[in-house]
């Protein structure tokens, strides 16, 4: 809950948006692709994208350190299960209703 409401993916948006990418500073960008895809690269060692997004994808700190731990805990979750209880409990309460 605490990740959808932050990040406003369960609310509107509140005030200006945290994340910011100008399309001007997107110039240029699209060149690499038209000569050479992505299949055959692994994004890790290529960075190409990393480069870009760290030189133009302006983050507010504010909203960054209040993300954090909500993205850590999320993730934390996600990685233990735990995130996946109240389904794996939903459905095994539907399922007992259709065996009743």
């Amino acid at each position: 809950m605490d990740f959808g409401k932050t990040s406003s993916v369960l609310y509107p948006l509140k005030g200006p948006n945290p994340v910011q990418i100008n399309n001007r500073d997107l110039d240029g960008f699209i060149e690499r692709f038209k000569t050479e895809g992505c299949q055959h690269t692994d994004c890790q060692s290529c960075g190409y994208c990393q480069e870009w997004s760290d030189r133009i994808v302006k983050v507010d700190p504010e909203w960054k350190s209040r993300m954090q731990p909500i993205y850590d805990d999320l993730l934390g979750e996600i990685d233990s299960g735990k995130f996946w209880d109240p389904y794996v409990k939903t459905v095994g309460e539907m399922a007992r209703k259709v065996v009743a």
